[in-house]
């Protein structure tokens, strides 16, 4: 897995945050890459907020069109017989997504 992109401009990964603004790592983005978790991680009625998609290319730009953007707060609502895809409510509406593909999406559960 790569870096995930922030809305403030850092880099967090599972092995820690780096901010934008340099400084090295603060004790609160040490906190929030513990809490940090990807959409594929979460079970049925889980709610996490978007907190940032991992990579480039179609697969993060498909996701981002459907709405999983940083600061959105998603809910599952239905995982299928084998697991495989998760169906997430994001602002009033479902969309089902592949557990591969929402291991690129970074949240943190609310």
């Amino acid at each position: 897995m790569g870096h995930i992109f922030t809305p403030g401009g850092g880099i967090a990964s599972r092995g820690g945050f780096y901010p934008a603004w340099g400084g090295g790592r603060s004790a609160h983005w040490h906190r929030l890459c513990a809490e940090m978790k990807h959409l594929g991680d979460l079970t049925h009625g889980a709610r996490a907020e978007v907190v940032g998609i991992a990579g480039e290319g179609e697969g993060g730009a498909r996701l981002g069109a459907l709405g999983l953007l940083p600061g959105i707060v998603v809910r599952v609502v239905h995982v299928a017989p084998l697991d495989d895809p998760i169906t997430v409510e994001i602002g009033g509406q479902e969309i089902s997504v592949r557990r591969a593909d929402a291991s690129i999406v970074a949240v943190r559960e609310v």
